[in-house]
C-alpha cells in the first residue's frame, strides 16, 4: 500500500522483527550449512522472481532480507529497484544512477560510469552467501568483498573447496560470466 502527498510517498509494509543482518550479528559463530543453503535458495528464488518481472533490486544486503514465520525469507526495500532493459531479446547493460549500499556493490556499480544489468544483483548474492558461510567481522568483510570486486581468489576463507568455488562462480568480477538465478538454483551445491 502507498499514500502520496505533494512531497512524499509513504510506503506501508508489514513489520518484520528479524533481518538476516540481525541474525548474523546475534549468532556470529553459528553457521549450520543445511540452514544456510535453505536460506540462500529462498533468497535466490525471490531475486529470480524479481528478474522474471524485469526488476533489478539494486540493494541486496542482509538488512533487506527479513525472516518471517518458520524461517521463511522475504526481500524488502525495493526503493531503488529499476526495470531491466532488453534489446533484440537480450538484456543489455544500461546507465544507472550511483544509488547503492557501497559494501555490497558490484564492480560495475563502482565504476565512474555505472552501467549494469540484473547481474549486479547476482554479484551481491555471492557476497551474501560468503557471509552466510563464513564468520567475519566488519574489517574482514570489507577486505573479502573488495577482493571479489578485484577478481581476487578468496578461497582461503572457506573450510571447503566446494563452497569457495560456488561463491566465486556467483561473485565473478566479470558480469558477463555471472550465472542467472536459474543456473544458481540448478547448481548441485544447492
Amino acid at each position: 500500500n502507498f499514500k502520496e502527498d505533494d512531497v512524499f510517498v509513504y510506503i506501508q509494509m508489514k513489520l518484520y522483527e528479524k533481518s538476516l543482518a540481525g541474525w548474523l550479528k546475534e549468532l556470529p559463530s553459528f553457521r549450520p550449512r543445511p540452514q544456510m543453503k535453505s536460506w540462500f535458495k529462498q533468497i535466490v528464488t525471490a531475486v529470480q522472481y524479481l528478474h522474471e518481472k524485469e526488476i533489478i533490486h539494486r540493494d541486496l544486503k542482509p538488512d533487506n532480507i527479513m525472516f518471517v514465520e518458520n524461517d521463511r525469507i522475504k526481500l524488502c526495500d525495493l526503493g531503488i529497484a529499476t526495470e531491466r532493459t532488453f534489446e533484440n531479446g537480450e538484456e543489455i547493460s544500461t546507465l544507472r544512477s550511483h544509488i547503492y549500499t557501497a559494501l555490497y556493490m558490484s564492480p560495475e556499480q563502482k565504476s565512474s560510469i555505472p552501467i549494469y544489468s540484473s547481474k549486479t544483483d547476482i554479484f551481491a548474492l555471492g557476497l551474501i552467501l560468503s557471509e552466510l558461510c563464513v564468520v567475519m567481522n566488519d574489517d574482514e568483510r570489507k577486505k573479502i568483498f573488495d577482493g571479489y570486486r578485484k577478481g581476487e581468489s578468496q578461497k582461503h576463507i572457506f573450510d571447503d573447496e566446494e563452497t569457495a568455488k560456488f561463491v566465486a562462480f556467483i561473485a565473478e568480477q566479470n558480469s558477463k560470466k555471472r550465472p542467472t538465478c536459474g543456473v544458481i538454483l540448478d547448481h548441485p551445491f544447492l
